[in-house]
C-alpha cells in the first residue's frame, strides 16, 4: 500500500554499500525506519543528503505492515531552510533539537500535534532572523506537553522551588538535589507560560540559561529512559555566549 506522509528525519545509518535506512518522524505513521534504495550511489534518483538530520519531507512510502521494514518510493523537501545551514546559532541549536527528539522519541505511535509542534517550530527558527538565546529552553520545555510530562502548577506564593522529580511547583527545598529555586525558577516560569514562538521581551543571562538546560535536561532524563549523555549542550553553551 503506497501512502503519502509528512516526515521530520531522525537519523541515517548506511545499510549496503549504496542504500540506507532513515529513521523518520511521519505525520501519518509515527516514528519509522525506512530502506533509502540507492541513495548513497553515483545515479541515486533520491540521494542521501536529502536525509539529513531534521530535513522536512514529503513522501511516499510503501507501507506493509507485515514487515518490519519498508521503502520510501517518493521524497522531495517539504521545506527548504534558507538560514539554519548559515547561521552558526542556529545550526547549533539545531544540532540540539536534534539530540533531544532522536533521544525523546522512541515509539512508533502517531501523534500529529506533535509532529505539527516540532515541524511548525523547525520552520519558526529558520524563519526567525534574531532567534532568542531562550528558543531551545522553551522548545524542549513545551515538547513535554507531547510526551506526558509537562510541569504541573505556576511559581505562585509559596510555591517557590520546581520538583523535577514531582514534576510540579511545590513548598520548601525537597529532600534530594532534583529541583530548582531561586532566580532560574522565576525564569523557568516564565519559559513554561510562553510559547516558544514568543519572542517579546524575554531575556535570560547566559549563566541561567546553561543550569536551565543542565536541569531541563536532568528533567527529561527522570521521566524518560534515555540513553547516552548529550554531547550537543557544550556548543550551545559556547555559540550562544558569544
Amino acid at each position: 500500500m503506497y501512502l503519502s506522509t509528512r516526515g521530520i528525519v531522525f537519523r541515517q545509518t548506511k545499510y549496503s554499500d549504496t542504500s540506507l535506512v532513515v529513521s523518520i518522524f511521519t505525520e501519518q505513521l509515527g516514528l519509522r525506519p525506512y530502506i533509502v534504495k540507492g541513495a548513497r550511489g553515483p545515479k541515486a534518483k533520491t540521494k542521501a543528503v536529502l536525509f539529513q538530520p531534521l530535513t522536512l519531507l514529503n513522501m511516499v512510502v510503501d507501507q506493509q505492515d507485515r514487515r518490519n521494514l519498508n521503502y520510501i518510493r517518493e521524497a522531495n523537501l517539504a521545506y527548504h531552510y534558507q538560514t539554519i545551514h548559515k547561521e552558526i546559532r542556529k545550526s547549533s541549536i539545531l544540532l540540539f533539537l536534534n539530540e533531544l527528539l532522536t533521544k525523546s522519541i522512541q515509539e512508533e505511535s502517531v501523534n500529529p500535534e506533535m509532529f505539527r509542534y516540532i515541524y511548525e517550530h523547525l520552520v519558526l527558527l529558520d524563519n526567525t532572523p534574531d532567534i532568542p538565546g531562550h528558543y531551545h529552553l522553551a522548545f524542549a520545555l513545551h515538547l513535554t506537553r507531547f510526551l506526558g510530562f509537562f510541569p504541573q502548577g505556576n511559581y505562585l506564593g509559596d510555591r517557590s522551588v520546581f520538583d523535577l522529580e514531582e514534576g510540579s511547583f511545590v513548598t520548601g527545598i525537597p529532600l534530594h538535589d532534583q529541583y530548582i529555586s531561586g532566580n532560574n525558577c522565576l525564569y523557568f516560569n516564565e519559559l513554561i507560560q510562553i510559547a516558544p514562538s514568543d519572542f517579546s521581551g524575554m531575556i535570560i543571562p547566559s549563566s541561567a540559561r546553561n543550569d536551565l538546560l543542565a536541569k531541563i535536561i536532568r528533567y527529561y532524563q527522570l521521566h524518560l529512559p534515555l540513553q547516552g549523555e548529550f554531547k550537543s549542550p557544550a556548543i550551545l553553551h559556547e555559540v550562544l555566549q558569544k
